[in-house]
């Protein structure tokens, strides 16, 4: 594994985990915000696992699955 490479993997976990871009580029010493966007890219399974996620309850919705806000489970 290259430096490079542990770098866009640790760009890619702090975003991920929720850092802003302006952190990620001071952990990686960046001056430019567009530098570390290439970094900071999700790694492959990441965005898939979100997109499933989304389809899923977007087909639910569609097949009346989903309960009200607030509404109790039955009994």
């Amino acid at each position: 594994m290259r430096i490079c490479d542990l770098r866009h993997s640790l760009a890619s976990r702090a975003l991920a985990l929720g850092e802003r871009l302006t952190m990620i580029g001071k952990l990686l010493r960046h001056t430019q915000v567009q530098t570390t966007a290439r970094h900071a890219q999700l790694a492959r399974d990441s965005v898939q696992t979100a997109a499933a996620k989304v389809t899923g309850s977007i087909g639910r919705d569609l097949l009346g699955e989903r309960k009200p806000h607030g509404s109790a489970a039955p009994r």
